[in-house]
């Protein structure tokens, strides 16, 4: 009976020890599942972060586009009054040189007839 015993002294350790190994197994598997949801979340975050981040970034390039589309058309207007400028300076000049034409004209015209004036010829 005693020997019975022993035997039985010895199966509940070794089932104990089992116990004990089972139950750090599944502590390890638990800590193991836990990082996993960890890790999980972490990647969801960063997921999140990337789809953030290249929001901001269609954001800034459709601002930039909208930008660049302004400063073309200001860019435009400015060369179209540029060209209209010129074509107004043109006119001027022209219209300086034809005046100056005239100025000299009269001028020999003046003087020739300031010197039939003074010899009494009409």
């Amino acid at each position: 009976m005693q020997e019975q015993h022993s035997q039985l002294e010895k199966e509940n350790e070794r089932l104990q020890q089992r116990l004990q190994e089972t139950e750090a197994l599944l502590q390890r598997a638990e800590e193991t599942r836990q990082r996993a949801v960890d890790d999980r979340a972490a990647a969801v975050a960063a997921q999140q972060l990337a789809v953030a981040a290249q929001q901001r970034a269609v954001d800034a390039q459709v601002q930039l586009t909208s930008q660049l589309e302004e400063q073309e058309q200001a860019a435009a207007a400015w060369q179209k009054e540029a060209a209209e400028l010129r074509k107004q300076l043109e006119e001027a000049q022209d219209r300086v040189a034809e005046l100056e034409q005239e100025l000299v004209t009269l001028g020999l015209r003046d003087l020739s007839m300031g010197t039939r004036s003074s010899s009494g010829s009409p």
